[in-house]
């Protein structure tokens, strides 16, 4: 059934752990990508002998990881984005499911409810003639041990 408070953090924890594994996952990227740039620099660094076209090479390398550095945050946040939207629309809907789920249980328990006061209406008036046939038991008892105590 898709109501209920497990239905509700399913629909909240899926996309909040759908986005914590794309953030690792552009973490990773970015970290990796930090890690080479920073490596092409110690070389170029290392070696002062460099020629031109290797620094310009060197130089063509670390714009390259800056635009797919750059790529990869944009795509990151259109993603969180993306989720964000998700998740909200899955809690509006949760809780618009929830909403109506509440107010028919209300509408069974006024229901349940005059359905009890009907059935104590009941019992009330069955208590009353039951007691009305033991009275009149009695009496009829009583007539007939005077009528035997008669003979």
């Amino acid at each position: 059934m898709l109501d209920g408070m497990p239905f509700l953090l399913a629909q909240i924890a899926a996309p909040m752990a759908a986005s914590t594994a794309f953030g690792a996952l552009v973490g990773w990227l970015i970290g990796s990508g930090w890690d080479r740039r920073q490596h092409a620099r110690r070389s170029v660094r290392a070696d002062h002998l460099a020629t031109a076209e290797e620094l310009a090479a060197a130089l063509q390398s670390v714009q390259t990881l800056q635009t797919e550095v750059s790529r990869v945050r944009d795509q990151k946040d259109t993603e969180l984005g993306r989720l964000e939207t998700h998740a909200i629309q899955a809690m509006e809907t949760t809780m618009t499911l929830s909403e109506s789920r509440i107010k028919e249980l209300e509408q069974e328990l006024a229901d349940a409810r005059s359905a009890l006061r009907r059935t104590e209406d009941d019992l009330t008036t069955q208590r009353g003639q039951t007691e009305r046939l033991r009275r009149a038991l009695a009496e009829r008892d009583l007539r007939i041990s005077k009528m035997a105590g008669d003979r």
